[in-house]
């Protein structure tokens, strides 16, 4: 679901925590939150998204000039530790997909229409 909603916007953090959230409605806070930041993680990785926020003065998604390792302790600060305060993080970073993210969201994609018409 990241994948898929990568080819229609950046998303965010609130929307990656709610998808591994859902798949892990049986697990502790904690388990999710590594869960999401492993997710993270492995996205930016593979190279399918990287990491940063609309902090532009038009509000466009700029990447963190951050390693890696750096970008995810920068998140879990925020997410781990003003958790309940869903305002300081919901939205506190996005993911954009990049051009191997989009052609692989755009493959899943085709995979799914074409099971759909079958």
């Amino acid at each position: 679901e990241v994948l898929l909603r990568g080819l229609i916007d950046w998303v965010a953090l609130e929307r990656v925590h709610s998808r591994v959230a859902r798949e892990n409605a049986d697990e502790p806070l904690a388990v999710i939150q590594r869960k999401v930041l492993d997710l993270i993680r492995s996205l930016v990785t593979e190279g399918l998204f990287e990491v940063g926020d609309l902090a532009t003065s038009n509000g466009r998604f700029r990447a963190w000039d951050t390693t890696l390792d750096e970008s995810i302790e920068r998140i879990r600060d925020v997410y781990t530790t003003k958790f309940d305060d869903e305002p300081a993080w919901w939205f506190f970073c996005w993911l954009d997909a990049t051009e191997a993210g989009l052609k692989v969201a755009e493959a899943i994609e085709a995979r799914a229409d074409s099971a759909q018409q079958s």
